[in-house]
């Protein structure tokens, strides 16, 4: 278990330093814009800090909840500042991030830095499974009294045998030539507990070589307890 847990935290920090990695490059290359590259590195050493503690707890949850701090955050500001921080990498790979923000209220009563974790990890994994150009869309849309979250990419799929299992902490793909990916091992297993904490559900719908959409329901305005 515990090497599993080492393999796995790998998967949370991978993002955040391929960011600074490439900012670096990109800044010794161009010799331009030392303030633009300045701020990605210091924003995602702010990411990486953030998130030692968060994923120690998760490795180490029991029954207990993740202490959150609640107040009305804008989701439609949280989703355009992840997607930011994926634009090097992104750009990197050709890929492309769509947005249709269509929900006419975007604020919620949640915790802002458990809502920008959730939709880090939901990108993340996003790119890592696409096959070739990472091509992702994510809307909102809100339905009855909860806010929709759609996250769909054009990537490998999952089988039905394995979307049973992606949320379980610690489960990974079986190796193989297509799924040899660190991850879902505690990513998504993350992503799931920021929900329940939030009082909310997360939907998947995939076929392999056809892509995955996952859909995240969050109550509106409404404490969670």
């Amino acid at each position: 278990m515990k090497n599993i847990f080492i393999n796995n935290i790998t998967h949370e920090f991978r993002t955040p330093i391929t960011n600074i990695n490439l900012a670096i490059e990109n800044w010794r290359d161009t010799g331009k814009n030392p303030e633009f590259y300045y701020n990605i590195i210091q924003e995602e050493n702010l990411h990486l800090e953030k998130n030692v503690e968060q994923i120690l707890q998760l490795a180490t949850l029991r029954h207990n909840g993740l202490s959150a701090e609640y107040a009305q955050v804008n989701m439609h500001n949280i989703i355009h500042k992840v997607v930011g921080c994926f634009k090097m990498q992104l750009n990197n790979l050709d890929g492309t991030v769509r947005l249709n923000l269509g929900a006419a209220n975007p604020v919620l009563y949640a915790d802002e830095r458990e809502m920008q974790n959730m939709m880090m990890n939901m990108i993340d994994n996003a790119i890592k499974y696409s096959k070739g150009r990472p091509d992702i869309t994510i809307t909102t849309y809100e339905e009855a009294l909860q806010f929709v979250i759609e996250v769909e990419d054009k990537g490998i799929g999952i089988s039905s045998q394995v979307q049973k299992h992606i949320f379980d902490r610690f489960y990974r793909f079986a190796k193989g030539d297509r799924h040899d990916v660190k991850g879902f091992g505690l990513g998504l297993s993350y992503v799931k507990h920021i929900i329940d904490n939030h009082k909310g559900q997360i939907e998947v719908k995939s076929k392999q070589d056809k892509g995955t959409t996952f859909t995240i329901y969050l109550p509106k305005n409404k404490k969670a307890s």
